[in-house]
């Protein structure tokens, strides 16, 4: 007997990215991601193409280099998002 095995496809959208000189989320590319990959309903952040709320921005220091924390900030505010910083 044969037993079918059902493939799942599993849809994320993750934005992952560094810059070369701090090794953190590059605030322009997240930026330019936001900007295109979502929109504002009712005050949140959405992923047009999942319907899910984005809620959070997570930067990481990485190795000592400080990732530039103040232009994340402003994103997070025009985006509606909060700062979740690495300790």
């Amino acid at each position: 007997m044969k037993i079918k095995k059902k493939k799942k496809k599993i849809k994320s959208f993750f934005f992952v990215d560094s810059e070369e000189s701090t090794l953190g989320i590059n605030p322009d590319s997240l930026r330019e991601y936001l900007g295109t990959a979502t929109e504002q309903r009712s005050g949140y952040c959405v992923n047009r193409f999942t319907g899910k709320r984005i809620r959070a921005i997570v930067p990481v220091h990485i190795f000592g280099h400080p990732c530039r924390l103040e232009e994340l900030l402003l994103v997070a505010k025009d985006f509606n998002l909060v700062i979740i910083e690495d300790a």
